[in-house]
């Protein structure tokens, strides 16, 4: 539509009647002709496009493929980059709050460490004086025990002789029972196995009772006996040290399955969880991300032209689906070779600068001590 002065011209191009009748009505409605020239101008490219010259359809599929390839690159970095941010995002959270918990728990058991040691230090000052006493007690009872053993032992030998004939030794016999009798109830309480009946009493006298080890640790559990209560101070610290130990070994327990809670979190993230700076490679990670996603965007959009393209525009659509089946078969194909030959050649496989930029090597984690 050509607006003039006095009046306006109509210039129609078309096949058949009614095209040129359908023009019109376009042309002179009031409302289309009120959207501007801008409009105008895009509805007169459109039209001019099919008149266009159309650039080699080879060339046109080539650079269809080498844009799916960005657009698809572009994908898979932002898959694995997304993942990796939300990975990182996670090992963050889990690091400051392990920072904040452990190190409370690494003083508690460290304080409750030194009192057990504390505790254990007095406890040994206060059992080498009872170990001392219940030594000397149990020295002292062997050597009454050897002292008195030579009397027993005749005691003994005098009741199996017997009164003897005319019983001219009754009076011997009954001397020597006594004496065995009283010499048994003396011990009694220190070797509680000693017969309470004179025919018992006899063959331990006589020698069946002197196994020095048996009698080393009776006369060493009296010794004790006697040397704990002779010293009241040695249960009060034996008792604390107890406790105090009880104590730190409870500290140590929550401090290890603490950090061993901490640690199976961060464990399933592999060396990732060992990067030294985590903050700044999120910060740089999240920067790529957007970076990709523009140029997502911009490959999208050329896209959009590219099938605009008169020489791609015309061909049928099980063509481009057909161009496209191709495309990914021959990308899968590289990737795969990719693949085996990572696996056959490992020592040339080099990471790229953005992915060495973003997965610094990890760092050895500080390791509690008990």
């Amino acid at each position: 539509m050509t607006r003039g002065r006095t009046n306006n011209t109509a210039h129609l191009v078309a096949d058949t009647l009614d095209q040129a009748c359908e023009q019109w009505i376009t042309a002179s409605t009031h409302d289309r002709a009120d959207l501007g020239p801008a409009h105008a101008a895009d509805l007169a490219a459109a039209e001019a496009e099919r008149y266009a010259p159309h650039r080699p359809l080879g060339e046109a599929l080539a650079e269809l493929h080498h844009t799916w390839t960005l657009e698809q690159d572009c994908l898979d970095q932002l898959v694995s980059d997304r993942h990796r941010r939300d990975q990182l995002g996670h090992i963050i959270a889990v690091t400051a709050e392990r920072d904040t918990v452990m190190p409370p728990l690494e003083a508690a058991h460290h304080a409750a460490r030194l009192r057990a040691d504390q505790a254990a230090e007095r406890l040994a000052q206060v059992a080498a004086a009872v170990d001392a006493h219940a030594r000397h007690i149990a020295d002292h009872l062997h050597r009454t025990w050897d002292s008195q053993r030579p009397a027993a032992r005749t005691g003994a030998h005098t009741i199996r002789g017997g009164p003897g004939r005319l019983r001219r030794h009754s009076r011997a016999v009954r001397h020597a029972s006594d004496q065995l009798q009283q010499w048994a109830d003396t011990w009694r309480p220190i070797l509680p196995d000693l017969p309470s009946s004179l025919d018992g009493i006899v063959p331990v006298a006589a020698g069946s009772f002197d196994n020095t080890t048996r009698l080393q640790d009776a006369f060493g559990q009296h010794g004790r006996h006697i040397a704990e209560h002779a010293h009241p101070h040695y249960r009060e610290a034996r008792d604390t040290a107890r406790t105090a130990a009880a104590i730190a070994a409870d500290a140590w327990a929550v401090l290890r399955n603490t950090e061993t809670h901490y640690e199976q979190q961060l464990w399933r993230y592999g060396l990732l969880a060992g990067t030294p700076h985590p903050q700044p490679t999120l910060d740089r990670l999240t920067h790529r991300i957007d970076h990709t996603q523009q140029r997502l965007d911009h490959a999208r959009s050329d896209l959009t032209t590219l099938t605009r393209e008169p020489a791609l525009r015309t061909l049928p659509a099980d063509r481009l689906t057909a161009e496209r089946g191709t495309w990914q078969a021959t990308r899968t194909a590289q990737q795969r070779a990719a693949i085996a030959h990572a696996r056959t050649h490992p020592s040339t496989v080099r990471v790229g600068p953005a992915h060495d930029s973003l997965t610094p090597p990890p760092s050895p984690g500080a390791r509690i001590r008990r």
